[in-house]
């Protein structure tokens, strides 16, 4: 494993990196907090899933695009606040783009071509979510959720360059069983860099 501050100046000396929105939302073209910010009925914005195609997502174009630019690394959402997964879930949720027309897993497409090209993936994941009804209800369920979510991402992807968290604001006085989540992350992804945007002061 590398050492914490070892890891920290790698990730500085990246320099430029590109951050990209991707999910339901993009079929719209507007932003991904339309959900909320747009009071759309939950159950109509979810259909989308029904018309996701993804046929305009070219993870080769988009990394060597950002290759181009001179970016070093990418983040890209995996799952966004509305709970829609770009990735095989295997199971865990029926909201994903296996479950969609495009049937296939972007986040493998995004993470090879990132590997082809030399370039660091990194992941976003929300933490707040709108899709999934046990974040109101049984909170310590869903944080099992989020854990398996998050796994997935770290034992079948290969090398993961960081993980973006962001949402724990929504729950500041939750206890998010963060040592349990980091924890995960470095069994499987030693190297990796943990970001949250926990909103938390």
């Amino acid at each position: 494993m590398v050492e914490a501050l070892t890891r920290i100046k790698q990730y500085e000396d990246l320099g430029l990196g590109l951050f990209i929105h991707w999910g339901l939302y993009s079929q719209l073209e507007v932003g991904e907090w339309t959900e909320y910010i747009h009071h759309r009925d939950k159950a109509e914005y979810e259909h989308l899933i029904n018309n996701f195609s993804a046929k305009d997502f070219d993870a080769e174009q988009i990394v060597l695009s950002a290759k181009k630019m001179g970016a070093k690394y990418i983040v890209l959402t995996t799952k966004h606040h509305e709970g829609f997964f770009l990735y095989d879930t295997q199971g865990l949720s029926e909201f994903d783009a296996m479950h969609s027309p495009a049937h296939r897993d972007l986040i493998r497409e995004f993470i090879d071509a990132c590997q082809k090209y030399n370039v660091q993936p990194f992941l976003y994941m929300a933490t707040y979510d709108w899709h999934n009804e046990l974040y109101e209800t049984d909170f310590n369920k869903y944080l099992d959720y989020l854990l398996k979510s998050v796994e997935i991402l770290c034992k079948n992807y290969g090398s993961i360059g960081g993980f973006w968290f962001d949402g724990d604001w929504n729950k500041k006085k939750a206890d998010w069983k963060l040592d349990r989540l980091y924890g995960a992350i470095r069994k499987y992804q030693p190297n990796a860099i943990i970001v949250n945007n926990t909103g938390l002061k």
